[in-house]
C-alpha cells in the first residue's frame, strides 16, 4: 500500500536528513510512523475520528495531532466596529416640568448632601478608593456650579453607601470644589 501524503499524514519521505554532532549532517531511513505502518495510522485515525463522533464528551475536545495540523488556523476575532458618537444637536432638549420650581440659586453641594451623620450603609461599596479616586475626577472637570451640584446629587445614593471616614472625604470634595 502506499503511504499516505498531504497535510496531516506525517512524513513520507523515504529518506530523511538529520543534524550530527559538530554541526554535520547524515541521511538515514524515514522512521515516522505513518511512513513505517501507514495502514496502521490510517486505521486510528478513523478511530480516532469514530471516538470523537461517539464519545465527544469523554475526549473533551481533545484532536488528534494529525487532525489538528490539516486544518488551517482561522482567525475569528470580530473586526472593530467605530460607531460615532452622536451630536449635540442629535439630543434633545428635556421635557420642561411644571411643578418643578425655578432655581433661585446656585446651591452648595454640602446642602444637598444631606446624609445624616449616623446613617448606616444598607449596602458596602467594595472599592471604596476607586470610587472616591473617580469622582475626584469627576469633580475635577466641572466647569461650573450646577455642574458641581448635579454630581453631588447624582452621587448622594453613593456616598451614603461609603464608611463614615470616605463620606467625609467625599463631602470635603465636593465642598473644596464650590
Amino acid at each position: 500500500m502506499p503511504t499516505p501524503s498531504g497535510p496531516g499524514y506525517g512524513d513520507a519521505r523515504e529518506k530523511i536528513t538529520r543534524k550530527g554532532r559538530g554541526g554535520s549532517t547524515y541521511t538515514v531511513d524515514n522512521d515516522a510512523p505513518w511512513h513505517r505502518f501507514p495502514e496502521r495510522m490510517m486505521a486510528m485515525r478513523a478511530r480516532g475520528f469514530a471516538v470523537k463522533d461517539g464519545a465527544s464528551d469523554v475526549t473533551r475536545g481533545l484532536y488528534l495531532r494529525e487532525e489538528y495540523e490539516e486544518n488551517e488556523i482561522v482567525d475569528v476575532t470580530p473586526k472593530a466596529v467605530q460607531i460615532a458618537a452622536p451630536s449635540i444637536d442629535d439630543i434633545p432638549d428635556p421635557a420642561p416640568q411644571a411643578d418643578k420650581q425655578p432655581d433661585t440659586g446656585a446651591a452648595q453641594p454640602a446642602d444637598l448632601l444631606d446624609i445624616p451623620e449616623d446613617s448606616e450603609a444598607d449596602t458596602p461599596i467594595a472599592d471604596v478608593d476607586g470610587y472616591l479616586a473617580k469622582l475626584a475626577d469627576d469633580v475635577k472637570l466641572c466647569d461650573s456650579a450646577e455642574e458641581l451640584a448635579e454630581i453631588a446629587d447624582a452621587n448622594a445614593g453613593m456616598i451614603a453607601r461609603l464608611p463614615k471616614p470616605a463620606q467625609r472625604k467625599a463631602r470635603k470634595l465636593l465642598e473644596a470644589a464650590a
